[in-house]
């Protein structure tokens, strides 16, 4: 996803040129919006997964580091509440690029909708690491 946003004006240039309908989505800055903040939670997701695994980490260490980003969680809630972008660094980039365009930030729901996903990550983290 993070690859998709970094080529995204190039991948808009494509599908005009093949006249594919989701060019539109790719013109649209709420779908960008969207597309750049679910491009950041699976960034932090790849890195929280990829510092799990190894033949040196002990249970310990896997445990302090699910607690660690199950704790991050809600505080990225409350920076996305307030306009403040800065662990969703894809999001903040499209708005500021927009912000240029004399855009309008983040609708109401779409800002809803991104911090009720949070909620459900960090309860879904709750319900399958139990002990942790």
């Amino acid at each position: 996803m993070k690859r998709l946003m970094e080529l995204r004006k190039e991948v808009l240039f494509f599908l005009k040129e093949k006249q594919n309908l989701l060019s539109v989505q790719f013109d649209c800055k709420e779908f960008l919006y969207g597309l750049a903040y679910l491009a950041d939670i699976f960034s932090h997701l790849n890195e929280v997964n990829l510092s799990i695994q190894g033949p040196d980490l002990t249970i310990i260490d896997v445990t302090e580091r699910l607690q660690a980003f199950q704790a991050k969680l809600p505080l990225w809630k409350r920076r996305l509440e307030t306009d403040n972008f800065a662990n969703l660094p894809m999001l903040e980039e499209v708005i500021s690029q927009s912000r240029i365009d004399n855009t309008e930030a983040l609708s109401p729901s779409l800002r809803g909708n991104m911090c009720e996903s949070l909620d459900r990550l960090q309860q879904s983290f709750k319900r399958y690491c139990l002990d942790v």
